[in-house]
């Protein structure tokens, strides 16, 4: 980039951090890791090939599962929000 661009960025930043502290912060700390993303991703390659190879009622069992797992992980960051 250019200087003149550099520093339109720069006024940009130093805006959104004025107007909003806290999702400035946010965006300069670390990324969390993408718990969800993966497990639902791990669900929908593992289940159908758990259906089959052991059944229905596995594939049942194993969603009702994950989406208990899902709900304390959202609860979770829910309670421990900055």
């Amino acid at each position: 980039m250019d200087d003149q661009q550099q520093r339109a960025l720069r006024d940009i930043e130093h805006d959104l951090t004025r107007a909003d502290p806290a999702f400035a912060a946010r965006m300069r700390g670390p990324r969390p890791f993408p718990t969800l993303s993966i497990l639902c991703a791990l669900t929908y390659i593992v289940v159908p090939v758990e259906a089959v190879l052991f059944g229905t009622r596995a594939a049942v069992v194993t969603l009702a599962l994950v989406s208990n797992i899902i709900v304390i992980i959202l609860v979770h960051r829910h309670r421990h929000r900055p």
